[in-house]
């Protein structure tokens, strides 16, 4: 009985920290409600919530940020569907931009920049990386799901861009800019939004795959020890 319990604590140990125990963020927004709560307009209040999507109503660069989601800095992520209309004349929704570690002004935390021709990726205010495509994933008069991921701090600053399912950059980053390692999560561009998703966690996450296998060897384990005691 006593080895039963030494193994079943051990396996907890190896399995709980992936699992769970990480101080997180999280903040979503469909846009369906009518209001902005959670959210703070920088600059000017241009935005606006029409009931099942967000978009800025006259500034080209304005910035809207998520209160509270500069919790954690380990790892930060916002998700979003953006409206594209490639051919759009005024360039209104041609560009969508999702910022991490961002505060009020442009020259703080990281921008990520999607095009039809490519992604854009700027840090303090300067670009970084940039990558064109082969053939655009961004499908024309259609909402295509973004993402823009910040793992790590200082000289271990890794991140990453997708569009769907892929990620099309992946840029490792030495920041030297102390500030670049907190702040918001936000939007901007005149680009119509949707269905946004943002996380700010303390640990980098686990893919979801490996931390069900190490959960499942767990169990596995608890099983084999109880039915040999049987």
């Amino acid at each position: 009985m006593k080895k039963r319990y030494v193994v079943s604590i051990v396996l907890f140990l190896l399995v709980f920290p992936i699992i769970g125990f990480s101080s997180t963020y999280t903040f979503t927004d469909d846009f369906n409600d009518g209001n902005l709560n959670g959210w703070t307009s920088i600059g000017a209040n241009h935005w606006e919530n029409s009931g099942d999507s967000l978009q800025s109503s006259s500034w080209d660069y304005s910035t809207i940020v998520l209160d509270g989601s500069n919790q954690a800095s380990e790892y930060q992520s916002i998700t979003v569907d953006a409206y594209f209309d490639i051919h759009d004349a005024s360039n209104s929704n041609r560009i969508a931009q999702l910022r991490l570690r961002t505060e009020s002004s442009w020259g703080n935390g990281y921008l990520a920049d999607f095009q039809e021709g490519g992604l854009y990726l700027y840090a303090g205010g300067g670009e970084i990386a940039r990558f064109s495509y082969a053939s655009s994933p961004i499908i024309d008069d259609s909402w295509n799901r973004l993402r823009f991921d910040v793992l790590g701090t200082g000289s271990n600053t890794n991140l990453k861009l997708w569009v769907g399912d892929s990620v099309y950059l992946d840029f490792d980053y030495n920041n030297t800019n102390l500030i670049n390692d907190t702040g918001f999560s936000g939007l901007g561009r005149l680009i119509e939004y949707d269905n946004v998703t943002a996380i700010s966690s303390d640990n980098a996450p686990v893919p979801e795959p490996a931390t069900m296998l190490l959960f499942g060897i767990g169990l596995l384990g608890l099983a084999g020890v109880s039915r040999r005691k049987e």
